[in-house]
């Protein structure tokens, strides 16, 4: 016997199609009932033969019934794992603005979920319960557990029954006693405590569960069961486990496991290691973040070192690229100083590496630290204000006069101190300080407290004064850039 969905059918001319996925569409008539007294209505589940009709080139329903016998849930359960869906031919009403629409709208329909609603509604509460336990002992497996539950659990809220509660008890806990741990893992993972005869309702407490609000899943399961089935853990698994009574116990026993061959670990193993380690931030011992970060930290100075091997002079940005890449990676879960022993590499490696005319440039986007005044002086030369505030940043203290003294004297003093200003009070908004710069305090030691640039902004203005003629001195003065102007050059002047 087979089973099908109804697709659609005629009322008045008696005849229509049913379907599964398995047979495809077969021919109905009302005259292959097996009694006159039947009926056949569209969307409804059949039970009947098939015959192949040579004349006609189809295949025919014999022997139809509009009600399943308890026989036939076996022959339901085949299409679990298999594809389920029948498309069905749905006459749909919509009232418009001016008129009423009636028109055909195809729609899937799953035939597991519809039969086993129908035949549950045609059995008695004993019969439903035999049939799903016994069906469940001999051939419900890992695979197929959780599908199997989830028709169950909606054939049963489908009963026109007050029993319904009970019969949904009774099997789920014979699930329950009868689960393996990889079924119970299955049940956790996908937050169904009920296939597993826990109630959302109140605290159920047995050798294996313990119900309770946690995280992203309202149970725990054991913990042994949890690392017996450890390389199906996702993110969300791990965030759930995060919330759960022996979280620190699991994090300890995982990065054990897991870092026990580190050599081996591959490195996108190590990145998602990395990931679940900041999940379990203050559950672990920081002993396994750091075995973490020193081997990936080798792992990128070795891939570093060849790369720039390969590489004879980087020229060009397509030269720089690869680099450039493993640059931009160190960000998020690296230790500071890991995180500093790799750029410091790569910018020493660069500055080993690097063209000449190449090398002003990858320094001015910070991929390169501590770079002379006198490499770059010819870039500073040329860049906008903006472009040399930056630069500025960049440089060291010393280095910092020796580029305003340069500006100083392609342009003037006065548009030296001008720039500087700007400069400082850039680095107050970035910092977001209360950094209102004024010339009027560069001498007062109580504004410098806590404040950084003090011995920068010192040098440069002795070393200006050096440089600076009278009719300077004098302009610096009155815009309060300098204290006072040197009386033996006033009294000449």
């Amino acid at each position: 016997m087979s089973i099908g969905l109804v697709k659609w059918f005629n009322e008045e001319k008696g005849f229509g199609i049913v379907s599964n996925p398995r047979d495809g569409d077969v021919f109905i008539h009302v005259k292959n009932l097996i009694s006159s007294e039947l009926s056949i209505r569209q969307l409804q589940v059949l039970e009947f033969d098939i015959e192949v009709d040579k004349k006609r080139d189809r295949k025919t329903a014999k022997n139809i019934r509009n009600s399943l016998s308890k026989d036939l849930w076996s022959e339901i359960m085949s299409y679990l794992q298999g594809n389920q869906m029948v498309q069905t031919e749905v006459l749909v009403t919509e009232q418009r603005r001016y008129n009423t629409v009636t028109y055909k709208k195809l729609e899937k329909t799953n035939l597991c979920v519809a039969a086993t609603s129908s035949l549950f509604n045609s059995l008695s509460v004993d019969q439903i319960i035999s049939i799903v336990i016994q069906h469940f002992t001999d051939h419900i497996n890992i695979d197929n557990f959780i599908d199997y539950c989830s028709v169950v659990e909606k054939g049963i809220k489908s009963i026109k029954s007050e029993k319904e509660y009970l019969i949904e008890e009774e099997i789920f806990m014979h699930f329950a006693g009868a689960a393996t741990g990889g079924m119970i893992f299955l049940a956790w993972q996908n937050d169904r405590a009920r296939f597993i005869g826990l109630k959302r309702s109140e605290d159920y407490i047995n050798e294996l569960f313990v119900l309770k609000k946690s995280g992203n899943r309202c149970f725990e399961i054991d913990l042994e069961i949890i690392l017996s089935n450890i390389d199906k853990l996702g993110i969300d698994d791990f965030k759930a486990l995060k919330h759960v009574s022996y979280a620190g116990k699991f994090a300890s026993s995982y990065f054990e496991l897991r870092l026990k061959d580190i050599e081996e670990v591959s490195d996108e193993e190590i990145s998602q290691l990395f990931e679940i380690a900041q999940i379990f931030i203050g559950e672990n011992p920081s002993e396994f973040h750091s075995v973490l970060n020193k081997e990936f930290t080798n792992r990128e100075l070795e891939k570093l070192s060849k790369c720039i091997a390969s590489v004879d002079e980087i020229k060009t940005e397509e030269d720089f690229e690869p680099l450039q890449f493993f640059h931009e990676r160190y960000y998020g879960f690296l230790e500071r100083e890991s995180k500093k022993e790799l750029c410091e590499f790569i910018g020493k490696e660069l500055e080993i590496h690097c063209h000449n005319e190449f090398l002003p440039i990858l320094w001015s986007r910070g991929y390169i630290a501590n770079l002379s005044f006198k490499k770059v002086e010819k870039l500073f030369e040329f860049a906008s204000e903006n472009e040399r505030l930056m630069q500025l940043k960049l440089l060291s203290d010393e280095d910092k006069v020796l580029a305003m003294e340069s500006l100083a004297s392609k342009n003037s003093i006065i548009q030296a101190f001008d720039f500087l200003l700007k400069y400082f009070r850039k680095n107050s908004l970035e910092n977001r300080t209360d950094y209102d710069f004024n010339w009027k305090d560069i001498r007062n030691p109580e504004f410098w407290q806590n404040r950084k640039g003090k011995e920068f902004a010192f040098c440069f203005v002795d070393r200006m004064t050096e440089l600076s003629d009278i009719n300077d001195e004098i302009t610096l003065f009155l815009k309060s850039y300098i204290a006072n102007i040197n009386e033996s050059r006033l009294m000449e002047k």
